[in-house]
């Protein structure tokens, strides 16, 4: 069986040796032009043509095959050149498919580790500037949809011309035709990634306006609380010869203990700014370029709100304290029969006349005016009437009993009892004081080891002259 004329180089051999037979037989020919040269000697000599005849048909056939096979050379000439080019026409149209293919396939095996790579972005502004770029990259991508396309019609007209297999290419244009089909899908997916993170953070950036809003109110707020807080508990001194700081103490102390007790109604104002900066903690945002605020900063302002409320209610508690005098069990005794005593309508409650012939029954002689002054200070209105309580009544007992003693006096009297030492013995002061008055001195001495200075100190409010 022939081999196929299927490529350059066996139709190049089949040249090859078409060529050979022609210088064969054009040797033969040259034989043929010699043999009827010597014929026509022969018959010029005299030779009957009869003796030659055989000789003469033989060689006018001979001629007449070799002119046959002249034709047929030159036909199979033409068919070989014709096979020649169709062959070139061929490795041509291999050699540009390969070439297109190999750049086409890195190209998109680049492209392709481009699409899939994973995106860092930080604001929707990155987000926005990577589609502009995807963008500009279809248009790429449509360019190289062309060049896939040729070679296509390449290798169309390769099927046509006859081509099989392409020995120059790793690909073939089906493969190349799905590069680019896979890339196309792969554009639209990043596509797909790239406006779904935008708007991610476009939502995640409203979210951190909103916190910033949010903070801002809550800061506001805070701040309005405190100036609030700081005009109706402005600083004061409390003293024991001024009823009405004393009064305004009280009131500042029950006021303070009001505003203490609503923290929660404070802590809610949290609320809004804490649940936007849970969001934004399960989406990883922690920095937010709209504030400086953050909960943990929010939290620490209300929290030295508190404290603030805490400290000032704890500094006037200690004025208080050192303002007013503790009275013996002996004396709270005495002060609540009186009190009692007095009160004639059973409610728990004197009005300033019975409050005043309280006063005077314990036989304290307090002008009128400073009694009243005491009562106008500490009373509050019920209904028509104007009344005071069993605190105030025992808070005025006992500036009465204070005035009635000096620091001095009280330091010099332990210091008699204790011989001159800075504390007392219990069975000292057993001598000297009824049970009850004894237990109630030794259980105020016995947290400082029965030394009295700081009890004096505690009852007066002052040092020593």
């Amino acid at each position: 069986m022939e081999p196929p004329l299927d490529s350059v180089a066996s139709v190049q051999a089949k040249l090859n040796m078409l060529t050979a037979v022609e210088e064969e037989l054009a040797g033969r020919v040259q034989a043929i032009a010699t043999t009827k040269e010597l014929l026509d000697g022969l018959l010029a000599a005299g030779l009957p043509p009869f003796k030659t005849f055989a000789m003469q048909q033989r060689q006018q056939n001979l001629a007449s095959g070799f002119e046959t096979l002249e034709l047929m050379c030159a036909e199979y000439k033409q068919v070989l050149h014709a096979a020649m080019a169709h062959q070139e026409k061929l490795e041509e149209t291999r050699l540009t498919i390969a070439k297109r293919t190999e750049a086409l396939n890195r190209w998109f095996e680049d492209t392709s580790e481009y699409l899939t790579e994973a995106f860092d972005l930080v604001t929707a502004a990155d987000a926005e500037a990577q589609l502009a770029e995807l963008g500009e990259f279809k248009g790429k991508l449509g360019e190289k949809g062309a060049k896939v396309a040729s070679v296509s019609f390449y290798a169309a007209e390769g099927d046509i011309l006859g081509v099989t297999s392409n020995p120059y290419s790793r690909f073939t244009t089906a493969q190349i035709e799905g590069s680019l089909a896979q890339c196309e899908e792969e554009m639209h997916a990043r596509q797909g990634r790239l406006e779904e993170a935008r708007e991610s953070m476009i939502a995640i950036d409203g979210k951190k306006k909103e916190f910033a809003a949010a903070a801002e109110t809550v800061v506001l707020f805070l701040r309005g609380e405190k100036q609030a807080l700081e005009a109706s508990t402005p600083l004061i001194t409390i003293s024991a010869d001024a009823p009405e700081s004393l009064k305004r103490g009280y009131q500042m102390v029950e006021g303070l203990k009001e505003y203490a007790a609503a923290s929660d109604n404070r802590k809610a104002q949290l609320v809004a700014a804490q649940t936007l900066s849970d969001a934004l903690f399960t989406a990883g945002e922690l920095d937010n370029p709209y504030t400086r605020e953050s909960m943990a900063s929010l939290k620490s302002q209300l929290d030295l709100l508190e404290q603030l409320v805490h400290d000032k209610q704890m500094f006037v508690e200690s004025q208080l304290s050192a303002a007013d005098v503790e009275l013996s069990p002996e004396q709270k005794a005495e002060a609540g029969r009186a009190f009692h005593h007095f009160d004639k309508s059973g409610d728990g409650f004197l009005n300033e006349d019975e409050f005043t012939a309280a006063i005077k029954s314990m036989d304290f002689e307090n002008p009128d005016s400073e009694m009243h002054e005491f009562f106008e200070a500490n009373s509050r209105a019920e209904g028509e009437k104007t009344i005071i309580d069993i605190d105030a009544f025992t808070r005025f007992l006992g500036q009465q009993y204070k005035s009635k003693d000096t620091m001095d006096g009280l330091v010099e009297a332990f210091k008699i009892v204790s011989n001159g030492k800075d504390a007392v013995a219990p069975e000292q002061v057993s001598e000297i004081l009824p049970e009850g008055e004894a237990s109630f001195l030794l259980s105020k001495l016995e947290k400082d080891e029965l030394a009295f200075m700081p009890f004096a100190n505690h009852v007066y409010g002052a040092q020593p002259s």
